[in-house]
Order: C-alpha cells, then sequence, then structure tokens
C-alpha cells in the first residue's frame, strides 16, 4: 500500500478535479507547502521534496532522510517542522528546498504525532506525553515551554487564536495557553533527569526489563498502551525516592504489536515504544 502527493484544483469547489501527481514510493502521511514546494513525510522514506512550479507535472527534487519515521508536519518561510515519533520535534532548515538540513532538535517525552507552529511556539500532540509545547525563538536550539497532560493520546493539534484543539484519540480537547504548566527549564533540573531509560529486549518475545531514573522522590505511574491510546496494563503505581529502577514486563496475555511505555510522575510523562514479536 502506497500512494503520493495527490493535487486538486478547487477552483470550483463544487466539482474539485484532479490536475497532477507524483508517486511516493511508502506511504504519503502528511504534506506542508511553501511557495512552489511541497514537502510530504513519505512514511519510512523520510521527507520528499516535490517541486509544484508546474502543478500539472510536480517532480521530487530532494529528499531528507533523518529518522525516515516522520509522522507529522508543518512548514513556515525558512523552516520545516516534523514530529518525529519517539524522538521529539525536528526543526529542519528548507531556504534551499533542494538541499535541507537539520537545524534544531527537543525531546518531548512522549510520541510525537503532529506539530502546528504559532509565533514563536511549536505545538506537539505527543501522544501519552499529551499537549508539549515548545519555545522556538531559537530555532537552533528550542527548548520545552510548556505542556499539558491530556486523558489519552494526543494524534492531531491546531491553534486558533488563544485555543489549542488536541484530537486525543477518543475525544476532541481545547484548551486556553494561560492553561498550560509553563516552567523554567534552567529552574527545574529534573526536567533532564526524569527518564524511561529503555527497555530490553526490543523487540521482546514474552518479557523485557524495563528501566527508568527518577530526580526525586515521586509518586510514578508505569503504564503500558496500545496505538489506540488504550492502557493494557498498569506496570508499576505507587511512591519512589530518587534513582534508578528496573521492572520486568510479562506479556504472556498480550497480542504481537507495537506498544507504549508511559512513565508518569509530578506532571511529567516519558514514552518509549516497544514491539511485541510470538
Amino acid at each position: 500500500m502506497h500512494g503520493g502527493l495527490l493535487i486538486i484544483d478547487i477552483t470550483d469547489p463544487t466539482n474539485p478535479q484532479e490536475v497532477g501527481f507524483c508517486d511516493a514510493p511508502r506511504i504519503a502521511w502528511d504534506v506542508a507547502v511553501v511557495g512552489d514546494y511541497a514537502y510530504v513525510a513519505d512514511f519510512g522514506r523520510g521527507i520528499s521534496v516535490i517541486s509544484i512550479s508546474n502543478p500539472e507535472s510536480p517532480e521530487e527534487v530532494s529528499r531528507y532522510d533523518g529518522s525516515v519515521w516522520y509522522e507529522g508536519l508543518c512548514a513556515d518561510d525558512e523552516y520545516l517542522y516534523l514530529a518525529d515519533g519517539e524522538e521529539g520535534l525536528r526543526i529542519i532548515d528548507i531556504s534551499d528546498p533542494e538541499n535541507p538540513s537539520e537545524e534544531g532538535y527537543c525531546y518531548t517525552h512522549g510520541w510525537a504525532s503532529n506539530v502546528t507552529v504559532d509565533g514563536n511556539y511549536a505545538y506537539v500532540a505527543d501522544g501519552t506525553g499529551g499537549l508539549f509545547v515548545a519555545d522556538v525563538t531559537n530555532r537552533g536550539r528550542p527548548r520545552r515551554a510548556g505542556y499539558f497532560d491530556t486523558p489519552g493520546f494526543a494524534t492531531n493539534v491546531s491553534i486558533v487564536g488563544d485555543l489549542v484543539y488536541v484530537a486525543d484519540k477518543t475525544s476532541l480537547e481545547i484548551y486556553r495557553n494561560t492553561l498550560l504548566n509553563v516552567e523554567n527549564d534552567a529552574k527545574d533540573p529534573s526536567v533532564r533527569e526524569f527518564k524511561l531509560l529503555f527497555a530490553h529486549p526490543n523487540p521482546f518475545n514474552s518479557t523485557s526489563t524495563v528501566k527508568y531514573s527518577l530526580s526525586t522522590a515521586s509518586h510514578i505511574s508505569l503504564e503500558l498502551y496500545n496505538p489506540l491510546g488504550q492502557r493494557v496494563m498498569m506496570l508499576y503505581e505507587g511512591q519512589q525516592q530518587s534513582g534508578n529502577y528496573s521492572t520486568i514486563l510479562i506479556a504472556d496475555d498480550l497480542l504481537s504489536g507495537l506498544y507504549f511505555i508511559k512513565l508518569s510522575a509530578n506532571y511529567q510523562s516519558s514514552t518509549k515504544k516497544i514491539i511485541l514479536i510470538k
């Protein structure tokens, strides 16, 4: 299964017509258009840069590989903002569309599924991590500005005025920016020390060891979610002191597939994907 970039003439909205097509070898997942170029998230292949100066004959002129598994993107005149799954938010310089290059990166703790930019802030739909907000004033060094822990699994986000709309799998969540838990990373060392480290082995067959670290004493929860954002297992819940910890994930009753491990504590969360193969 694959598709590509389809260009539709909507001069007459009641009778849209296809005028051009450019094939995507994998799956065309999302698209952003700036001037004469379309940037397509070709899932599993990276970003395809397509010239649309002639809409009837679009053609790929370059590609940005990076981690290749980009799920969502948006763009302004000079930068492309990529939702990069468990890797977080990436910012790509597209001032020269035929030679895109990475400008900056920000880890988001969850599963970056989509992103939109408003002014100097990027709003990331971060899966089990909820809504993540990054200050992108300095595109080379984006940093966390705030977040909101949505109840489900954030998959998409849109901004209208001072309202943030989040598609949260089973519900539509609407927030005002004043509700965001804005924090100063420099004053809070736990931002960089609180972390879900890894699961090993991954992929795994029946059991996997999950390791994580806490910078301060916290009431934590360690949960397992499926791709629909449904919790399928509580691995641990309770009070723990600062330090490094591990727990065993036993998957006897689970089906093969992709899952997400989510560590939550003190309004923070960290997510990693894990694959079960039986």
